[in-house]
C-alpha cells in the first residue's frame, strides 16, 4: 500500500485515474486522455482504435479500479467519498462499502438497499488491513450499461463477477451476460481462458528473457571488448614509450661515451700542448736571461771590460738556444655523423601499428614434458582467435611466468621461442616442487583458465656416460674441468691428453681444440661473453668463443706450480687456487692473495653472488669466503656420511640456486647457506674431479678414474 498515490496517478494529466484504459502496449491512461490519439504517449507506439470506434471499449485495468477503491477508503477520514448510489438527489457522503457491488453506500441508501442479496457491507472507519487486501483481490466485476432513469446510463443489473469468456466477442462476462447478450456465442470459463493466456504470456515472456540473456551477453561481451580496446590501447602506448625511451636511453649513452671520448682526446692534447708550452716557455726565460746579462754587462762595463770580456758575451749570446717553434701537425679531433642513423630518425619511424586477431582468452598451454624442479620445462602456447583457431600475429608479445602456489617463486630462466606460426615454445626451470600456476599474458591481456602444473622432486638419475680411455675424438684421459657455454656446449679439459673437447648435451662429440701451450689442462671456466679461460701447468690461457687461442695472461708463478680451478668475479677478475686463492686483473696484475696457511691445497674454486667457494682437501669442507679474502662459513667436515667430505673437488651452483660438491665418494647438494639437501652418484662415480651444470639443468661430471663424463 506504499505511495498508493503515486501509482494512481495518469502519466499524461499527472491527476488520479478515472476509468483506466490499457493500451496495446499495456501502459495505462484515463479514458480522458485518449480523445484523438493515436500513439501512446509514453512511448510512441501506435493504438489502432478499436472496431466500435471509441477508447471506451479498450480493456479496462481492474486492478487500479480496486486500487482506487482503496484509496478512497483509506483516505475517508480527511476526504469526502461520494455515494455511488443516489439517483435523484445530490450524492450525499458514503458511509459504507459493499465488497461484492464494488460501491461506496450512503446511510440512506444501505437502510433501503435490498438485504436478501448477501451482499458484505462495511463502514468506512471499520476497516482494517486484511480488509484492504481483500478488496485488492477482489474479482472483476461486469459493468455492462443501458439507457435508463433520468441520468443517462445505469447498469442494468448489479454488478456480477465475470466468471466467463466470449470467444466470439473475445471479452469477459458475467453469467447474466452469458445467458442474454452472448447466449448464442461459444463461451468458456474466464479461469481456464486467464489460465491458457498466462501461460502463453508466460512462455513468451521466457522468450523474452532468453533473448533477454542473448542480448545482456553480446552487450557484455561489447564492454569487455570496449574494456580490452582500452587496456590495449594502454598497452601499446607503453609499448611505443618503452621503444622511445629505449631509443633516446641508447641515443644519450651514445651521447656520454662520445663526449667521455672528447674530452680524453682533448686532455691528451692538452697535455701535449702544456709540456710544448713549458719547453718553449723554458728556452724562452733562458733567452731572456743571457739577453739580460749581455745587455747588464754593456750599461756597467768600462772600455777595457768591454774588450777583455766581450767575447765572453759574444760567445754567450751565440750559444743562446735557437727554437723554431712549429705549429703541431697532429689532426685535429671531429665528429662524423651517422647520416644513416640520422636520416633514419628524422624520415623513417620507429615502428608501425599492426593488427592482430589473437584473443587471450581464447589461447592455450599445455606441458610437452613432465615437470622436475631444477630442470628445464617445457610447454607449448597456442595463440588463437574469437573462434579458437590458431593464428599468428608477428606483434604478439607473449609473457608468462610460472610460480609455486605455495610462496610465489618465480620459475628460473623463462624463455619463449616465437615458432611465426602461432606456437611458441615456452621452457623454464622451477625452481621447487609442489604445484605451480602459470601467468601469462598475451598483449597485455592474461590468459585465463591455465591448468595448475605439478613439479616433481628431483632425483638425479644417472642417464648417460661419455668418452672411454683412449685418444681419439670423443675418447677421455683424466677428465678434469668442467664449464658449459651459453650455446649449451660441453667444455671439458683432457688432461692427459693435452687438449679440451666439446660435447653437446646429448653427449656427442662436436670437436677437439688443441694447442701447444694446452698442456695439462685441469680447470675452467666461461665469461658470460663465450670468452673460455683454462689453466695449464702454470699458465692462464685464454680462448676466444669458438675455441682459438687469444693470449696467455701473464702472472709470474713458479715453473713447478699446476694451478687447478679457475672462476671470475663480476668485474671480470680472475680467481684461480694453487696453495692459496690469487686473485688477478683480467691483465694478470695481483689484486689479493689469501694465505696458503688458510689453504694448503685447495682443489676447485667457484665465485658466486658475492662469494668464493673453495673445496679445501686440507680440512676436507667447502670454505665460502667473502671477496676481501675473510672465512665466512665452512660447509661439511671430513667422513663418509652426508654432509660429509673426502677431498672434495668440483663445485658448481645448479639452476634452483643450490650448491653441488662432488668428492670421492659421488656428489651431494646443498642450499646457499650450507643445510644438506641429497647426494647421489654413489657406487657410481670412481673419482670425480670436476662438476658443470647444462643449460637445462643436467648435472656433468668429469670422472678421473674411469675417464667418462656422466650426465645426471
Amino acid at each position: 500500500m506504499h505511495n498508493l498515490t503515486e501509482e494512481l496517478i495518469c502519466s499524461v494529466c499527472m491527476q488520479l485515474y478515472r476509468e483506466p484504459k490499457r493500451l496495446p502496449c499495456l501502459h495505462v491512461l484515463r479514458l480522458e486522455c485518449l480523445n484523438n490519439v493515436t500513439s501512446c504517449p509514453l512511448c510512441q507506439d501506435e493504438v489502432v482504435v478499436p472496431e466500435s470506434g471509441t477508447m471506451e471499449t479498450l480493456p479496462s485495468c481492474y486492478y487500479l479500479k480496486n486500487l482506487l477503491d482503496i484509496l478512497a477508503v483509506t483516505e475517508s477520514s480527511s476526504s469526502k467519498v461520494s455515494c455511488g448510489k443516489c439517483e435523484y438527489r445530490e450524492e450525499e457522503e458514503a458511509s459504507f462499502y459493499c465488497f461484492c457491488c464494488g460501491g461506496f453506500w450512503c446511510n440512506d441508501c444501505i437502510l433501503g438497499a435490498d438485504r436478501s442479496r448477501g451482499h458484505r457491507v462495511l463502514g468506512l472507519e471499520d476497516f482494517r488491513e486484511k480488509d484492504l487486501e481483500v478488496i485488492l483481490k477482489r474479482p472483476a466485476l461486469c459493468q455492462n450499461m443501458v439507457n435508463r432513469g433520468r441520468r443517462g446510463q445505469k447498469k442494468v443489473h448489479c454488478n456480477e463477477v465475470l466468471k466467463f469468456y466470449c470467444k466470439e466477442c473475445k471479452i469477459p462476462v458475467c453469467q447474466d451476460c452469458a445467458r442474454v447478450k452472448h447466449c448464442k456465442h461459444e463461451m468458456e470459463y474466464l479461469d481456464v481462458t486467464a489460465a491458457a493466456m498466462k501461460q502463453t504470456v508466460t512462455d513468451r515472456l521466457g522468450a523474452a528473457e532468453k533473448e533477454t540473456r542473448t542480448v545482456s551477453d553480446s552487450l557484455r561481451e561489447l564492454e569487455e571488448e570496449s574494456r580490452e580496446i582500452e587496456e590495449r590501447s594502454q598497452f601499446v602506448k607503453s609499448q611505443i614509450q618503452i621503444a622511445v625511451k629505449m631509443l633516446i636511453r641508447n641515443l644519450q649513452q651514445q651521447e656520454k661515451e662520445l663526449i667521455a671520448e672528447v674530452e680524453k682526446e682533448t686532455k691528451l692534447e692538452q697535455d701535449r700542448v702544456t709540456r710544448e708550452q713549458t719547453e718553449v716557455r723554458d728556452h724562452l726565460n733562458e733567452i731572456e736571461d743571457g739577453m739580460s746579462r749581455a745587455r747588464h754587462f754593456i750599461d756597467c762595463s768600462t772600455a777595457a771590460d768591454l774588450v777583455e770580456a766581450g767575447p765572453f758575451v759574444s760567445k754567450l749570446l751565440q750559444d743562446l738556444p735557437t727554437t723554431e717553434f712549429v705549429a703541431s701537425a697532429t689532426p685535429r679531433i671531429v665528429f662524423l655523423e651517422n647520416m644513416a642513423l640520422t636520416n633514419i630518425v628524422q624520415n623513417d619511424r620507429i615502428g608501425r601499428l599492426d593488427k592482430s586477431p589473437t584473443k587471450a582468452n581464447q589461447c592455450t598451454m599445455e606441458s610437452l614434458d613432465k615437470v622436475t624442479a631444477g630442470l628445464e620445462a617445457r610447454f607449448q602456447l597456442v595463440t588463437r582467435n574469437s573462434e579458437g583457431k590458431q593464428s599468428y600475429s608477428p606483434g604478439d608479445r607473449i609473457v608468462v611466468d610460472l610460480a609455486s602456489t605455495e610462496d610465489g617463486t618465480l620459475s628460473a630462466e623463462m624463455k619463449v621461442v616465437d615458432g611465426n606460426n602461432g606456437s611458441y615454445e615456452v621452457s623454464c626451470i622451477p625452481k621447487r616442487k609442489g604445484e605451480h600456476k602459470f601467468s601469462a599474458f598475451v598483449n597485455g591481456e592474461e590468459i585465463s583458465n591455465l591448468s595448475p602444473v605439478h613439479v616433481k622432486k628431483r632425483s638425479y638419475k644417472l642417464l648417460r656416460t661419455v668418452g672411454g680411455k683412449g685418444t681419439g675424438a670423443g675418447e677421455l684421459n683424466a677428465p678434469w674441468g668442467v664449464a658449459v657455454t651459453g650455446r649449451n656446449e660441453i667444455f671439458v679439459c683432457d688432461n692427459g691428453n693435452d687438449r679440451l673437447q666439446v660435447f653437446d648435451e646429448e653427449g656427442n662429440f662436436i670437436r677437439a681444440i688443441e694447442h701447444e701451450l694446452l698442456t695439462g689442462p685441469r680447470g675452467i671456466c666461461i665469461d658470460s661473453a663465450g670468452w673460455i679461460y683454462v689453466t695449464a701447468q702454470n699458465k692462464i690461457l685464454l680462448l676466444n668463443p669458438e675455441g682459438e687461442y687469444a693470449k696467455e695472461i701473464s702472472y709470474e708463478v713458479n715453473k713447478g706450480v699446476y694451478w687447478s680451478g679457475i672462476t671470475l668475479d663480476e668485474q671480470g677478475n680472475i680467481i684461480v687456487c694453487y696453495n692459496g686463492i690469487h686473485i688477478l686483473s683480467p691483465e694478470g696484475k695481483l689484486l689479493k692473495e689469501i694465505s696458503a696457511e688458510t689453504f694448503f691445497d685447495p682443489f676447485d674454486c667457484m665465485y658466486w653472488e658475492g662469494k668464493i667457494f673453495v673445496s679445501n682437501w686440507a680440512t676436507n669442507t667447502v670454505d665460502v669466503l667473502g671477496c676481501d679474502g675473510k672465512l665466512l662459513q665452512e660447509i661439511g667436515k671430513q667422513g663418509s656420511g652426508n654432509a660429509e667430505f673426502s677431498r672434495p673437488t668440483g663445485l658448481a651452483i645448479n639452476k634452483t640456486g643450490q650448491l653441488v660438491v662432488a668428492d670421492d665418494s659421488g656428489v651431494q647438494v646443498f642450499t646457499a647457506d650450507g643445510m644438506f639437501v641429497t647426494k647421489f652418484g654413489i657406487f657410481v662415480l670412481s673419482n670425480p674431479y670436476g662438476v658443470s651444470v647444462s643449460n637445462s639443468g643436467r648435472v656433468i661430471v668429469s670422472d678421473g678414474d674411469e675417464d667418462q663424463l656422466q650426465f645426471f
